[in-house]
């Protein structure tokens, strides 16, 4: 059952990396990667991120 916690977990916040990712025009692979390997961590990187990155300048 634990197993099943962790996975639910790992895949609610791969989803909300993917979705900050993609507002952010982020790579929308690599991202949701990283929250599913690390759910927390990633998490909180892929916002660290999003939140420091600045538009480019077109």
């Amino acid at each position: 059952m634990d197993f099943l916690w962790g996975l639910i977990l790992a895949l609610i916040s791969a989803a909300l990396c993917y979705l900050i990712a993609s507002r952010n025009g982020m790579n929308r692979i690599g991202w949701p990667i990283l929250g599913l390997v690390l759910p927390v961590v990633g998490l909180i990187i892929t916002f660290a991120v999003a939140f420091a990155k600045t538009p480019d300048p077109s």
